[in-house]
């Protein structure tokens, strides 16, 4: 869990998080953690507490973020760009059945927020 700040004296806090809801964000974020780094590579559908709902294959898990290679009806102006050029043949990963080939144009990555998540859904 991040280390606790003390507030400088003189401070207007306006909120503060109760300790307890910071531990259970805290235990969410590791499980969903835990759950992406096991299935990196694999196409999944997510669901975010907005009822937003993705679909890609996960390219990347960290402490705070799940990184989604999302599927082209998915792609929106949220995410990584990469420039546009010819990519270099390291494909390592086969595609899977109905996603397209690594490096086939499907390159929007979207970085969601572990806290943010729902439901992760494996699609194969």
């Amino acid at each position: 869990m991040p280390e606790q700040r003390s507030v400088p004296s003189g401070s207007n806090v306006i909120y503060q998080a109760n300790p307890e809801v910071m531990k259970a964000v805290d235990s969410l974020q590791q499980q969903f953690a835990e759950v992406g780094q096991k299935h990196i590579n694999k196409p999944v559908r997510v669901q975010t507490v907005r009822g937003e709902v993705y679909e890609g294959i996960i390219t990347h898990v960290d402490k705070t973020h799940l990184y989604l290679n999302a599927l082209p009806q998915n792609q929106s102006n949220r995410g990584f760009f990469p420039p546009a050029g010819p990519y270099p043949p390291f494909a390592p990963y086969p595609a899977y059945p109905g996603y397209p080939p690594y490096g086939s144009g499907s390159n929007v990555v979207l970085p969601l927020a572990l806290f943010d998540l729902l439901v992760l859904t494996l699609l194969i």
